[in-house]
């Protein structure tokens, strides 16, 4: 008897209800030459042809019962940010106000490629190196995301839904752990040599499938970084996501599945490259070519192989029910008092206001930042300045509470930037100015500071969107920022074991959610102050921060929607609405 159609009869048999799934793809038209690209933070990479286009996946699921829905997009970019989001909630409601898309259902989660434009986030930082925010680019985006949702809606029909997962043969080159240093300090792993740092992964990737009258498509989670492509070659290229989903889309529509979209998105990737041999003439780790293009799509190649092995033994996976819920938080992380329980035991530990240090502009093996040559002399810099703060502190109650402050929740990091409060070297620059530029982004910044197109604070988003999406059996979290391996490990784990009494059996991190606000490292890694824990931006609890807000959102899951409420949501932490209206996206 065929299996396919001895799984309905056992469904039948269950009572189980199937979803609705509907899927689309569309293309972002966001090829603009001169504008800079988003990712490798430098004002020499700006577009100026296109290796391929990018695009958007979406897959809208709705229960049977038509009372509940999630949408899932992916687009071939950076990341989302809050202004995308806010974007396109605004345009369904203007092109599609009878579907009312609530803000909670939508997740907007991306491939991380950093060979894409930017121009689209509302916080400076972020625009510094794209000469600001650029109306035609993120228009492009919001309207691809937008025009696909609606596709994928019109799509729906009923289905199933399987989750299935499978894990890369260790001597696959496709993952490698770029801060072996920062790994080996965590207590649960064992510790790796600097060939061994393929093993310092998470090789395991999680599918769900969808499947009606035909098969409609997939979404897979694997953490590599999207950098395969370096930051010396100047066309739009989608990356390594890019090439798998493309193969895997040819390879369905050649054994007859037309129209099969697959979305790969990115789990807890924060400090996992797909890059393993050292290019002294480009000063960057790269693939197995000297070609990065074909490194691209070589690593691609084997991300889609590894689906392409799962779709082939489909009797390996699970049926997921239709039981479909979400939560949405925004909040302040610049003040969470985080569970003793996530900080070593230590009482009355908290996150503080937003700060980049000096590791992070050293850049990391994918791409690297100040001349190495510099590092003593800015580190010099940023000691006369600390020394100047303190001095200044005997004698200024605000200075010596705010040094207080940041001395104990940024712990060993060397502060360079403090994006909450507009400060360099400790100094106000909206008030004084840059006195010092380094190099070309501080003489940039130097320019936009004497321009006013830095005097809107953060110039990192503090207030961030947190979620939770559940369908099934399978819980997925909204994360607007990069986990690394052992946090997304340790972040799981907090979230299965609250809602494991609910029936949960995975737990799924989707990075690049919603918003970007820098790294997630644990306390461990955060100390050794490699690139990521520079850029773990409300400092050395930050996972622990993490850890507390989605601990409360998994336990508010717990409870029946309609008695559910904010405080119990949300406290200890503060709640904040999002202030998305009234910035002015670092336009300078």
């Amino acid at each position: 008897m065929d299996g396919k159609y001895c799984s309905k009869i056992v469904l039948q048999i269950l009572n189980l209800r199937l979803v609705k799934v509907g899927a689309a793809i569309k293309q972002i038209e966001c090829f603009k030459r001169g504008v800079g690209m988003m990712g490798y933070g430098l004002h020499s990479h700006i577009v100026e042809g296109q290796k391929t286009p990018l695009k958007v996946r979406t897959f809208f699921i709705q229960n049977d019962l038509n009372t509940k829905r999630l949408i899932w997009v992916t687009p071939e970019i950076l990341s989302a940010s809050q202004a995308i989001k806010r974007g396109v909630l605004n345009l369904l409601h203007q092109s599609a106000p009878s579907l009312n898309i609530k803000d909670c259902e939508l997740m907007i989660s991306a491939t991380h490629t950093h060979s894409g434009p930017g121009g689209y986030f509302d916080y400076a930082i972020y625009n510094m190196t794209i000469s600001g925010f650029n109306p035609e680019i993120y228009d492009s985006i919001v309207k691809a995301i937008v025009y696909s949702i609606i596709d994928a809606y019109n799509a729906l029909e009923k289905c199933e839904a399987h989750l299935y997962e499978s894990s890369f043969n260790n001597s696959i080159k496709v993952a490698f752990n770029r801060s072996i240093e920062a790994y080996n300090q965590n207590p649960e792993i064992k510790s790796l040599d600097y060939n061994q740092r393929h093993l310092a992964v998470n090789r395991s990737m999680k599918l769900i499938e969808f499947s009606g009258k035909k098969k409609i498509g997939c979404i897979n989670w694997f953490g590599v970084h999207t950098t395969s492509v370096g930051n010396d070659l100047m066309n739009i290229c989608f990356d390594n996501k890019g090439y798998a989903a493309q193969a895997l889309e040819t390879w369905k529509s050649e054994i007859g599945s037309e129209n099969y979209i697959s979305a790969f998105a990115q789990e807890a990737s924060g400090d996992v490259s797909p890059n393993y041999v050292w290019d002294s003439k480009r000063n960057r780790m790269r693939g197995g070519d000297v070609d990065d293009y074909k490194n691209a799509e070589s690593n691609g190649n084997s991300q889609f192989e590894l689906v392409k092995e799962i779709l082939n033994n489909e009797n390996k996976g699970y049926f997921l029910k239709d039981d479909l819920d979400s939560m949405l938080c925004y909040v302040d992380f610049t003040k969470v008092k985080v569970d003793p329980k996530f900080s070593n035991g230590l009482e009355n530990c908290r996150t503080g206001p937003a700060a980049m240090g000096l590791a992070f502009f050293m850049g990391a093996t994918d791409g690297m930042g100040i001349p190495q040559f510099l590092k003593p002399i800015i580190g010099g810099v940023i000691g006369i300045a600390s020394f100047i703060e303190g001095i200044v502190s005997l004698f200024d109650v605000k200075t010596k509470a705010r040094r207080k402050l940041k001395k104990s929740t940024h712990g060993k990091k060397k502060v360079f930037i403090e994006t909450s409060e507009g400060r360099i070297l400790c100094g106000d620059t909206r008030r004084y100015g840059l006195a010092i530029a380094i190099d070309e982004t501080t003489k940039y910044m130097k320019r936009q500071l004497k321009s006013g197109g830095m005097h809107e604070l953060p110039w990192t988003p503090d207030v961030l969107p947190v979620q939770i999406h559940v369908l099934g059996e399978v819980a997925i979290l909204g994360v607007p920022a990069e986990i690394t391996t052992i946090a997304g490990q340790r972040l799981r784990q907090t979230v299965l074991n609250i809602l494991s009494s609910r029936g949960i059996k995975d737990v799924i991190i989707s990075s690049y959610s919603n918003a970007y606000a820098g790294y997630i490292t644990t306390n461990e890694e955060y100390s050794v102050q490699a690139y990521e824990g520079g850029h773990t931006l409300f400092g050395q609890w930050t996972l622990a921060a993490y850890q507390t807000i989605f601990e409360k959102m998994a336990r508010a899951m717990l409870i029946p929607e309609e008695e559910r409420t904010i405080a119990e949501a949300t406290e200890p932490f503060e709640f904040k609405p999002s202030t998305i209206e009234s910035r002015t996206y670092g336009k300078f």
